[in-house]
This record gives C-alpha cells, structure tokens and sequence, in this order.
C-alpha cells in the first residue's frame, strides 16, 4: 500500500518521536510512504521519500507576532494541497495520512482531488488548547476550519478514550474515530536490565555510580518541560520527609526550566536535582535504565503521553495524576500509583512509598510492562490497524 505522510510540524520532541515511529511502522508492514512535510529531520530508511522540506522558512514563520503566524498557518491551506498533489506524480498514493495541524486542510482539499481516503491523526483538540496557551486570534475562523476537517476526514484516529469524547461533543460521527493510544517498539526496551546496564545508563546521565544495594533510587522524568507538566509538583516532593536521599533526573528541557531551577535552590535540593539535555529518541530506551521510577506529574486531560507508554516499556514503577485517560492504560496499585493532582503532597507521598518498598517497586513495572504487551501499545500494531481500516473504506 503506498501512503502520502503529511505533517506541518517542527519535527520536534514528542512530535518527532511520533512522526519517526509511524513511519518506521509502516514501512516495517510492507508500505511505501512518500512524506510530504516542510520540516525533516533526516533518516536512514531508504523505503521512504521526502517531498517539500523547507526547515528555515517554517522556523522564520514560527517567529512571526502570533497574530501573523496564525494567518501563515491558514495561508497554508493552498501550499499543502499543492505539495500533496505534486509528491503523488507518479507515486499513486491508497491514501493520505496526516497529522493534523492549527488551521490546516491541506489534506482535505488533496484527498477529493485525487479520490483518495484522508486518514487523519488527531493527538489533541488544538483550537482549544492554543486557546489555553499561546491564544487564537480568529477563533471563529479556527473553529470552522476544525469542524469542516474533522467532519470531511474518512477516518480520524484519536489517541484515547477523552480525546474521542471531546471530538464526539463537537459533532464528529463516533463510527469515523479509531483509538488508538501512542506505542513503542518493544524490543527496543529491556524491562530488566543487568547491574552493569543500570550503572552505564546512569554514568551517561552523570549520576554517582554506586553498586549494589548502595544505588540510590532514581526518579525521572524525559521530555519537554511544558507547564501542563507540573514539574514543580516533583521539585516541592523532593523536599518532603522520607525523600532526602531521591536523585532526580529530568531529561530534556523547555520553557519552565528557569523555574525549575529556581525552585529547587529555594528548597534546598539542588544538590540531587540532575537536569540532562535532551537526548535522540534512539537513546531514551537505555537511559530508562538508570531509573527506577518514572514520573508524570502532570499531563493534559486527553493526552496519549509517549513517556508513560516508554516508562511501562521499560518495566519502570509509574507515578501519575489520577485522571481518566491514565486510568485508560494503567490500574492504581496494580501497574502504577496515581496521585491527586489538585493536591501539592500527594506526589511526594506517592513516590515516598515507592522509594522505600523495593518490591512493590518491582511489582508496579513488571505489570506495567505486561500492560504493554497486553493491550500491544506497539507502532507496529497501529500501523497494522490504520491499514486494516484504509483496506475495509476502500473495499466499500
């Protein structure tokens, strides 16, 4: 089956790790995929082509007063038709697969040209939280380009349960949306890794490289450092009774940082507090390894968050907000400890019990990781499913 991939994204964190994974995934099932995008990071796998990458312009754009960047990004509309249509000369694509963007039909507009299905990618509803962040300038235009893309899409995949709900209450057909929550490759994670693993992936984060029953329990959390993140959560546990020995380790960076930092001078635990940069995706499969819990001190409602899916992998105890869409791929006590996110101790409190309970620890990732294998949260299984589904539209 040959497929056009369009994203209009900086290709960057979470976006980067998602938009890699798939397309690996279905060149791994026997597609060929031919990726229409302004922005590409390089790869190495010849089964797929690039068509209209322009990094520098995209970057420019995003650099723009919000107000005009809001405009760039309807402007696009036309621009995306006309990459789609040019990378299907002499490609002959089943379908479009696109991961959708603010204010863009790119997809839409191609897919009746050429009579194909448009497969739609939907991981958050972004009029709604633009609007939360950085602000929506035409938000009457910006709803009515969503609702024209979501009610025009062939199939729209959703990444959980609340995110299918919040696309239902906007007048999307139930029957056109897939869940399907984020995954892993699965060999890529060993969920029990050797003493030497554990202590190489922690010299590589500059951790102390303690043997034995002298580690220290490491907690860690990898990504962008959002504000949805609540990592502030995890700086004030740090100092509660209990955890005066917990090492941290936040691998990544972002926004919040500064904050970050300065909140753990002001409790005094800057002295176990390791920010590391943000490591290639290739890498945070051993890294995992130098921890033995991994956090989520906050996370949007909706969300389908890559790091969870990548801790249970790695057979790591996981920590979570208490809200429906973990509750959809994790059990309290069983696979994981939620806490209340409305309450500043209770992740302290949380991690507390892990810290000093090495077998309930233990317990917590091997469910974890069997979740994983259960429910197969792999990029192979989703792309077996998105093909399945375009097989079933066009035999009807």
């Amino acid at each position: 089956m040959k497929i056009l991939y369009h994203h209009r994204t900086m290709a960057v964190d979470g976006q980067e790790i998602h938009i890699r994974a798939l397309l690996r995934a279905f060149s791994a099932e026997g597609a060929e995929v031919r990726e229409v995008a302004l922005v590409q990071k390089g790869s190495a796998d010849p089964s797929r082509t690039l068509v209209g990458s322009n990094r520098s312009n995209f970057a420019r754009v995003t650099q723009l007063h919000p107000a005009v960047r809001e405009l760039a990004e309807y402007l696009y509309i036309p621009i995306g038709r006309h990459k789609l249509l040019r990378a299907n000369r002499g490609f002959g694509a089943d379908f479009i697969y696109e991961r959708y963007a603010f204010g863009n039909a790119a997809g839409v507009f191609a897919a009746r040209r050429l009579g194909i299905p448009l497969v739609l990618e939907v991981n958050s509803p972004l009029c709604q939280e633009l609007g939360e962040t950085r602000g929506v300038y035409l938000p009457a235009v910006a709803k009515r380009i969503e609702r024209f893309v979501f009610r025009s899409a062939d199939l729209i995949i959703v990444v959980s349960q609340e995110l299918a709900k919040v696309l239902v209450e906007s007048g999307v057909d139930r029957d056109r949306l897939l869940v399907m929550p984020n995954g892993v490759f699965l060999e890529d994670f060993n969920c029990q890794p050797a003493l030497a693993t554990r202590q190489e992936a922690r010299t590589a984060l500059g951790l102390a490289t303690a043997t034995g029953i002298d580690m220290p329990v490491v907690a860690g959390f990898v990504g962008y450092y959002r504000r949805w993140h609540r990592l502030d959560l995890l700086i004030r546990g740090m100092a509660m009774e209990g955890l005066e020995d917990l090492q941290v380790v936040l691998v990544g960076g972002g926004e919040t940082a500064t904050e970050i930092e300065s909140l753990a001078k002001e409790l005094g635990v800057t002295n176990r507090l390791h920010m590391v940069e943000a490591k290639p995706a290739e890498e945070i499969p051993k890294l995992l390894a130098a921890f033995d819990i991994g956090v989520l001190p906050g996370i949007p409602h909706y969300a389908s968050p890559l790091k969870l899916i990548e801790y249970m992998a790695a057979g790591l105890s996981v920590v979570a907000p208490d809200q429906d869409n973990i509750r959809e791929l994790l059990k309290h006590r069983t696979s994981c400890l939620l806490f209340n996110p409305e309450d500043e101790c209770s992740l302290g409190s949380a991690i507390a019990k892990l810290v000093h309970d090495a077998k309930f620890r233990q317990s917590l990732g091997m469910a974890a990781r069997r979740t994983v294998e259960e429910r197969c949260l792999s990029w192979r299984e989703n792309a077996r499913r998105v093909l399945a589904h375009v097989t079933q539209l066009t035999a009807g």
